[in-house]
């Protein structure tokens, strides 16, 4: 293990196997301001802080290498940049959280991440302008999100981060961390791997200590984003051992006298690099490195060893919040189409992304050849739900936060219901029942739990031929500046075979399974003709072809259906409709504008034979 040290003045803290730099990930020493105060005092209960975690190496070497806190979203882990950017390519280490504090002793789980050096495919993300080498650690954007590819259990508590500017100005800052122990007089004394937390106070930011003790002049800029703390015994002077006026190292650069919390007082120790400063509940520092001045105020004359009269440093999230909405920003996980009819037992239709060129399962015919999977007609008969899942806990969705527009009919259908499930990050909405079109949801204004706006960008494919669009999850890697997302999706609910087309076709399948005396299973039932998903294929599935016939469900003005672009729907003559209108009247199919229900399964079948032949004449 080596630490970053310069002069005997600067030590990053957190255990180093390989880099030249060592931040604060040297554990939170959680050093105890009087010699009285016992280590053991700041050790967290399992039921606290179980969002704060430990970056290990392996299973088999659970010595901590850094602190880590979750975020908002669940999966996403904020730490220091200096802790993983010694990570080997496609080497992976773990992070460990308490997932169930309940049991004795606790349930504490490794969640593992691979850096692969791929923005695409990696799992690791440091800011692009933290500096690894040498000592610049120290000038800041000494950040990394972790990307566990994972939504840790609900017990794990999420952390947002502080947005506000006056940090310095709250009284209290609380400190959490897995790193070494001892007490402020000494330093480090001890390894154990035990998470602890205890109190400070911000009292500067980085820049305003330029020119101070070992910091030369201009060395940290405002930029770099850092706020700072020193670590106070209590008295007033002289500091102990070295007879210095004072261990009040911000008093004594400063002029900003104060003595400290007491028994409550912590620094930063091996270990605890990464680890969060906490203010009203919120994120606002990330333990980043520490200094010390043996010639002035620290209290002994070793390097950097988180004795009293050293400062901390702790990156300053509110300058970083943009960075990290980056990664925060909630997406669209999945849509699903389904109806809210009890008697509608078709299931509810996870809609697929993206294209292919073989089709969906179980295709049969030209539908076998769909390209763009997202228009394809979905197997649901008049649906009148959209549910919505989401990356992360989504905050104050709303009925008003959907339209419903139909292209092809120029229609809105009004959304009549709003529901969210909390444990399955879903919103579902109600709107009218939709017989046939091509519909446009547009979702607008949704936030997460910490008010940033979906990362919504979305591609939706041109026509139903197309070999592109999006896949999910939506998004870009940042807030939408347009903060709406946008999904096409086509109903029609007589297009049994589903090749966007309402034709002969679709009346061959109805005519081939009419009359069933035994329910349908729910699965597949649409594919044999129950257009309306009472699991039975009968005269109200044709009335629904009837009304749908002879109409294309292709997009962007395309006749190309998903039939390897030589499809084309053969619309029927003036004289066609005249033998056809002929031939409902003549096996009276409609009585006073309604199917007649007295019709017999023989007359269904001298009617369904009869329209077999009149289509092919098409």
């Amino acid at each position: 293990m080596r630490s970053c040290r310069k002069r005997g003045a600067f030590v990053c803290t957190h255990r180093q196997r390989r880099l030249n730099v060592e931040s604060l990930e040297s554990r939170l020493l959680l050093v105890v301001v009087t010699q009285a105060s016992n280590p053991t005092d700041h050790l967290t209960d399992a039921s606290e802080f179980t969002g704060v975690g430990k970056i290990v190496y392996s299973p088999i070497d659970p010595g901590t290498v850094c602190t880590a806190t979750l975020l908002p979203s669940g999966r996403h882990v904020l730490t220091a940049g200096h802790c993983v950017a010694g990570m080997f390519p496609n080497e992976t280490w773990y992070i460990g959280f308490v997932t169930d504090p309940v049991p004795v002793p606790p349930t504490f789980q490794l969640f593992p991440f691979t850096n692969t050096n791929n923005p695409v495919t990696s799992d690791v993300f440091i800011h692009s302008n933290f500096i690894q080498n040498g000592f610049d650690v120290k000038l800041g954007y000494d950040v990394a999100i972790i990307d566990l590819d994972q939504l840790l259990p609900p017990s794990v508590t999420r952390y947002g981060i502080f947005r506000g500017n006056n940090e310095l100005s709250l009284a209290i800052t609380e400190i959490v961390g897995y790193g070494d122990t001892g007490y402020g007089g000494f330093g480090e004394l001890q390894t154990d791997n035990l998470k602890r937390d205890g109190k400070n106070k911000f009292e500067a930011t980085g820049e305003e200590l330029n020119g101070h003790g070992n910091i030369p002049l201009n060395f940290i800029a405002p930029e770099f984003g850092q706020l700072a703390y020193d670590f106070d015994n209590g008295d007033v002077g002289p500091c102990h051992t070295m007879q210095h006026a004072t261990c009040d190292a911000m008093g004594f650069y400063l002029t900003r006298n104060n003595l400290g919390l007491g028994a409550d007082e912590v620094f930063i120790g091996d270990g605890d690099s990464g680890g969060p400063s906490f203010l009203d509940g919120k994120i606002a520092g990330v333990s980043s490195w520490r200094i010390t001045d043996f010639l002035t105020t620290d209290i002994d004359i070793t390097d950097a060893a988180s004795n009293y009269g050293e400062i901390g440093f702790a990156m300053r999230v509110s300058t970083l919040q943009s960075w990290i909405d980056g990664f925060l920003a909630p997406q669209v996980q999945s849509v699903t189409i389904g109806s809210s009819n009890p008697q509608n037992y078709h299931p509810d239709y996870l809609m697929p992304s993206g294209y292919s060129a073989t089709g969906p399962p179980n295709c049969s015919g030209t539908a076998c050849n769909v390209k763009a999977l997202q228009l394809q007609t979905v197997p649901v008969g008049n649906p009148n739900q959209i549910s919505i899942t989401f990356t992360e806990p989504m905050n104050g969705l709303v009925q008003n936060n959907l339209q419903v527009y139909g292209r092809k009919n120029n229609v809105t259908y009004p959304v009549s219901a709003f529901t969210y499930n909390a444990a399955t990050l879903t919103g579902t909405w109600t709107f009218s029942p939709i017989l046939g079109d091509q519909v446009e949801f547009t979702l607008s204004n949704a936030r997460d739990t910490s008010g940033v706006l979906l990362d919504a960008e979305w591609t939706n494919p041109p026509n139903t031929t197309a070999s592109n669009g999006s896949k999910f999850p939506s998004g870009n890697g940042s807030p939408d500046g347009t903060n709406t997302f946008v999904f096409d999706v086509t109903v029609a609910s007589a297009d049994f075979n589903r090749d966007n087309f309402v034709d002969g076709a679709d009346f061959g399948i109805w005519n081939i399974y009419k009359n069933n005396t035994m329910a349908w299973t729910a699965v597949g039932a649409f594919a044999k003709g129950d257009a309306n998903g009472n699991l039975f294929t009968d005269g109200s599935d044709f009335n629904i072809w009837n009304a749908l016939k002879f109409t294309s469900y292709t997009w962007s003005g395309s006749q190309q259906g998903l039939q390897g672009g030589g499809g084309t729907l053969n619309t029927p003559s003036a004289s066609w409709l005249a033998a056809y209108e002929e031939l409902l009247i003549r096996h009276r199919i409609y009585v006073n504008g309604r199917i007649n229900q007295s019709l017999s399964n023989s007359d269904w079948a001298r009617f369904g034979d009869e329209l077999m032949i009149l289509l092919g004449r098409l």
